[in-house]
């Protein structure tokens, strides 16, 4: 009988866990049309990539 309590217990443990997780990432989220640092648009060449034709370079 305590083995089944502890194993619903782990199962809604890990349920609760799931849903955090996916309301942290809803919120990091919102508004999407603010997207998050590491994915938004660059400011420009940062390598060693030519650049599109016909964009001044300043050399």
């Amino acid at each position: 009988m305590g083995e089944a309590r502890i194993k619903r217990q782990k199962a809604k443990a890990r349920k609760a866990d799931a849903e955090a997780r996916l309301e942290k990432s809803l919120v990091d989220t919102f508004p999407a049309s603010d997207p998050s640092q590491e994915t938004a648009p660059g400011g420009g060449i940062t390598s060693t990539e030519p650049p599109p034709k016909g964009q001044k370079t300043g050399k």
